[in-house]
């Protein structure tokens, strides 16, 4: 499984660099990640950073390869003991992004789908215990791009997660906000 992982950001990362410039950009944003559900009864409000890179078809038309860092956590008191228990996701996702009104102005709707590497881990009674594991995921969503100038641009999005687990799914919405480079 390791190899699969380190294969797609080999193929992410080669796209970036194949491709001629002009027609690709660079998104760095941070968030709060909102869990929905049963992953919701466990854990409160979680936070994450995200890479996106752009390859636009055509200025309506992108796709999209995502990577980034979630994490989500949450402590109770058992026995007079601090009892901690931690999630974190590593998301390598692909898509597409259509832009509704390329321009100043750009509002976009989403859809991307990949793999998350999972760990999650416990602590407490002088004890700690963690377990990483790769799962299918998808997200959908929308956003806009904002210009700052010709080059840059004010990104913000939310978006609809889920990620496949063993007998349930860990579902959450993400709002992020960051910048957008044109390249």
């Amino acid at each position: 499984m390791k190899r699969i992982v380190i294969g797609l950001c080999v193929v992410l990362l080669l796209a970036g660099v194949s491709f001629g410039q002009g027609n690709m950009g660079v998104s760095v944003m941070g968030g709060l990640t909102f869990p929905m559900g049963d992953f919701g009864d466990l854990y409160g409000t979680g936070f994450g950073l995200n890479g996106v890179f752009q390859y636009y078809i055509n200025p309506a038309l992108a796709i999209t390869g995502t990577t980034g860092f979630m994490r989500w956590s949450d402590s109770i008191t058992f026995f007079g003991e601090k009892l901690t228990i931690s999630t974190t996701s590593i998301p390598l996702l692909g898509g597409v992004r259509y832009y509704l009104m390329p321009g100043d102005l750009s509002p976009y709707a989403g859809a991307e789908l990949g793999l998350h590497i999972l760990s999650t881990g416990v602590s407490g009674f002088g004890e700690s215990e963690s377990e990483s594991e790769v799962e299918f995921g998808f997200g959908f969503g929308g956003g806009v791009l904002y210009a700052l100038n010709p080059n840059l641009y004010l990104d913000a999005n939310l978006k609809y997660n889920s990620i496949s687990g063993e007998g349930s799914s860990l579902n959450f919405l993400g709002l992020f906000v960051g910048v957008y480079i044109h390249l």
